[in-house]
């Protein structure tokens, strides 16, 4: 598995690796168990590099080829664009870093608006909106910039009149943290990592789905585990 998330992210969480490559979570585990990789799979995590997707896949399957060097980076334009993988790049650390936390967090919206599809009972926006209204005030108080915007899609939901969709609401987190010098910083990342707990953990008493990615990220963060932030 050490060939698949590189020396310096071979913690990286299994399942959350998989939800961000939207493949099974059962076969990735199965593949790491065998220490082997199908190409079909290996395809999908390919897609989360703009580097070369063929040989990347070769790379991920048997160690050759170069090693990906360029994450691909959340979309904030439409839900169908986030899902066809059209991507800006973006080099720098900090916008990384906001692509992967804005993409966590549309998991976990994108998972409890299915609950609602399939006829279960949908977490409420006023509870989203309470909880990034929480995270926003967070990073305020953390010198974060550009949390007014992120503040105010967090209002739109606890008001319910004109609720944001996924993609905006993954726009604003990306916004905050791709735009605010704290987060090319340490201090700031470990700020940052705490505000994703708590939100993380709101979001968990109020029966959202997915949210041990925002805790993976956040134990990543105070780690420095992973390349690919």
């Amino acid at each position: 598995m050490c060939v698949v998330l590189g020396p310096a992210g071979k913690k990286l969480p299994v399942a959350w690796l998989a939800d961000l490559a939207e493949v099974p979570r059962s076969t990735l585990k199965n593949a790491a168990s065998r220490d082997s990789l199908s190409y079909d799979v290996a395809w999908q995590i390919a897609g989360l590099f703009e580097d070369d997707r063929a040989s990347t896949a070769e790379w991920l399957r048997k160690g050759t080829h170069r090693a990906p060097a360029r994450p691909r980076m959340v979309s904030v334009g439409s839900s169908k664009t986030q899902s066809a993988g059209v991507i800006t790049q973006r080099p720098d650390r900090a916008e990384r870093l906001a692509g992967v936390a804005a993409r966590a967090f549309a998991l976990v919206v994108r998972a409890a608006d299915r609950l609602e599809e399939g006829g279960g009972t949908k977490p409420g926006k006023r509870q989203l909106g309470d909880a990034l209204l929480a995270f926003a005030s967070e990073l305020m108080r953390n010198e974060f910039v550009h949390t007014p915007a992120l503040i105010a899609v967090a209002q739109r939901l606890i008001e319910g009149a004109n609720p944001p969709d996924v993609a905006t609401i993954a726009g604003a987190v990306y916004d905050v943290l791709a735009g605010s010098p704290r987060a090319r910083t340490a201090e700031g990342r470990r700020d940052l990592a705490l505000a994703l707990t708590g939100l993380a953990k709101q979001l968990a008493e109020a029966r959202f789905p997915r949210t041990h990615g925002l805790l993976d990220l956040a134990r990543l963060l105070l780690h420095e585990e992973s390349a690919i932030l």
